[in-house]
């Protein structure tokens, strides 16, 4: 484990650089980099299982204790880290996240109407990428959706379609009947061909290190709502 192998052989012979993306750093760890992404479940403790806030706590502490260099996503999330644990300001290296312009571009009506066709979606939604988890502020989105479908009419094409783990039917009356869509995970060339033709991006997370549907939808000139 990162502990006990990882650790004796950066002991034995330790690389120029040891990169761990995303978790606690070995023992011994004198050349290691790592990345934080965000200090949600400090900043929201409540919206967090204890064990999760636990883990991120003693990670990021190890992070700014041991780790050569420190690359965050963003500037807010340096804010953050600086704010939560310290640690001098050279240790840090912001480096954005990005769009994989082979995937996130404009594509061919044809290759967009087959996606739409595969999924039995229109052309009339807004979208919502990623986890159902309550930092997502998920509710409002659905709340929202629903007054403005209740302002259109009988025979109103817009739906709400979600993408990402852990969506279900929406908590209300009409049990995803009103114009609610959710799939538990989609291929990323899928979710590029969607984003081609949506109305707007909805994305009114109460905490984000960077949020990249936002970047990717962008990438297609879609309109976002955060």
């Amino acid at each position: 484990g990162m502990q006990g192998r990882v650790s004796w052989q950066m002991l034995r012979c330790a690389p120029d650089a040891f990169f761990v993306p995303s978790q606690a750093l070995p023992a011994i760890s004198k050349t290691s980099v790592t990345v934080v992404h965000d200090l949600g479940p400090l900043r929201y403790p409540k919206m967090y299982d204890v064990s999760v806030r636990r883990s991120v706590a003693a990670a990021t502490r190890c992070a700014v204790k041991k780790a050569k260099k420190i690359f965050v996503v963003s500037q807010f999330t340096a804010n953050e880290l600086k704010h939560f644990f310290g640690g001098p300001d050279e240790q840090m290296v912001i480096a954005p996240n990005a769009v994989d312009d082979s995937v996130y571009l404009p594509l061919a009506d044809e290759m967009v109407s087959k996606v739409l066709s595969r999924y039995k979606l229109g052309r009339h939604f807004f979208i919502m990428v990623g986890r159902d988890v309550p930092n997502k502020n998920r509710e409002l989105a659905l709340r929202a959706f629903e007054q403005f479908k209740s302002t259109r009419g009988v025979g109103d094409p817009y739906e709400l379609v979600e993408i990402g783990p852990g969506h279900s039917a929406p908590p209300f009356p009409r049990g995803g009947e009103g114009g609610f869509r959710w799939f538990d995970y989609l291929p990323a060339d899928d979710i590029a061909a969607i984003l081609n033709v949506a109305t707007a991006l909805l994305a009114p997370s109460l905490y984000e290190g960077f949020g990249m549907p936002v970047l990717e939808a962008m990438a297609h000139g879609l309109p976002v709502v955060v």
